[in-house]
């Protein structure tokens, strides 16, 4: 994900990352911390209430208050920003947001900066493209491992921006999944 920010956005240098508590939310803090270590200023936002969850995600969090970085609950409009990246929710949101965390993604949805959002932009579900509620609408959306089928159509086309994959150098044989319909279609 710092990669995809230096690629598209080398000059971002204030960066708002908007992290959620689970694994999604982890992959906003590593982002964050590798920011933060290029000397970039970041503010990491959270969801009041939402406590990290324990593994990875917490991890990265610690990880990135090591580097010296701070997180701060959401509590309103957003800062500026040169980039904002959505790291709330992943693929696992199938059901409207609810809530502060509905909030977050109105109101990263409402602000003018670039969002990249991480694996799938808050608010969609990856599998079958719906959008049951309020949903980020990223200028670029950085798929993680394989590509989320439902990022391919329906309302999500409208959310995701351009569309990028980052394999983590993990082959993708090592994976037992049903090829997705864009791979069908593409056939």
């Amino acid at each position: 994900a710092w990669r995809c920010v230096l690629a598209h956005w080398p000059q971002a240098v204030r960066l708002l990352v908007a992290c959620g508590p689970g694994n999604n939310g982890g992959d906003g803090y590593v982002l964050a911390t590798h920011a933060l270590r290029a000397g970039r200023e970041v503010r990491v936002l959270r969801l009041p209430g939402h406590a990290l969850r324990p593994g990875p995600a917490l991890e990265a969090c610690r990880a990135y208050e090591a580097a010296g970085g701070v997180a701060g609950d959401f509590d309103g409009p957003l800062p500026s920003a040169d980039l904002v990246v959505d790291a709330v929710f992943g693929t696992g949101l199938s059901r409207a947001p609810e809530g502060v965390a509905a909030q977050v993604i109105a109101a990263i949805a409402a602000q003018s900066s670039p969002v990249l959002a991480l694996d799938v932009p808050s608010g969609v579900d990856a599998e079958r493209g719906d959008v049951p509620g309020t949903a980020v609408r990223a200028t670029r959306t950085l798929q993680m491992l394989v590509p989320h089928q439902g990022l391919y159509t329906g309302a999500a086309l409208d959310a995701c921006g351009a569309l990028e994959l980052a394999t983590l150098d993990v082959d993708p044989g090592g994976f037992d999944i049903a090829p997705s319909a864009t791979a069908l279609s593409a056939a």
